[in-house]
């Protein structure tokens, strides 16, 4: 009765996380502490918290329609990880790769434009944000053309992780200059954090490199935003107290 009951289990883990090898080591034999088994199944579970990253942008695009407001949200710093998602997209394009394996990256890259699009229209300036718009379709059609060699869009593919972290330090920057992170999401962070500590082990697992200390100091500055978003925000209800007693 109860191996009918643990199949089932048992049959999902091995599938979908830890060979079966692994399986028996782990649950049968109690041994936690083999190294390869404990990152296979380590890498699994991340590789589930960076799915997460696909609908932070969503999360940060409700709060900023929610609010009908982009106060605090860094301009730049969404340009630079909208330009992220898009060298991806471009490298994967130029490879001829099919849609499949690149979807995310476009269902990422159509967020982000919405979101640029979105902070200059609640900021007043909808014909800057078209603008913006045309000029980044050109920069688009640039990478996926002949004009582009592959090799400057592979190059900016690999270290897109600077990008990703200038992008990180300019939204900290803004919200120590401004004392808050006005509508910055903290689920959209918070998911982005999971990703990128995801990213950051996977890249310690395969190489000890320039690029994974980079994805851990990625880690650590969305750590950062992280930390900013506790410590500036404030309740709406005291904010509404505050407002009341500077009118009276």
């Amino acid at each position: 009765m109860t191996e009918e009951q643990i199949s089932p289990l048992k049959d999902f883990l091995i599938t979908y996380i830890l060979p079966e090898k692994c399986y028996e080591l782990l649950f049968l034999h109690l041994n936690l502490t083999h190294g390869p088994c404990v990152n296979i199944v380590l890498s699994k579970i991340l590789s589930v918290w960076m799915l997460g990253e696909l609908i932070a942008p969503a999360l940060q695009l409700w709060m900023v329609v929610q609010g009908s407001s982009a106060e605090g949200l860094s301009l730049v710093a969404v340009v630079l990880q909208l330009l992220v998602v898009s060298t991806h997209t471009a490298a994967c394009v130029l490879h001829k790769l099919p849609i499949g394996a690149y979807g995310e990256s476009v269902f990422l890259l159509v967020q982000f434009v919405l979101l640029v699009y979105l902070i200059q229209y609640y900021k007043g300036n909808p014909i800057s944000g078209c603008v913006l718009l045309t000029v980044y379709s050109g920069v688009m059609y640039l990478l996926t053309s002949a004009l582009t060699p592959k090799v400057v869009v592979m190059a900016m593919q690999e270290w897109s992780v600077l990008m990703v972290i200038t992008s990180q330090l300019i939204q900290a920057g803004c919200n120590l200059n401004s004392g808050s992170t006005g509508q910055l999401s903290g689920a959209s962070v918070f998911l982005v954090f999971l990703a990128s500590l995801g990213r950051a082990f996977r890249s310690i697992q395969e190489s000890h490199s320039l690029h994974s200390q980079a994805c851990v100091f990625s880690a650590c500055c969305c750590l950062l935003l992280l930390i900013q978003i506790l410590i500036y925000r404030k309740p709406p209800t005291s904010r509404e107290t505050t407002k009341r007693m500077k009118e009276e």
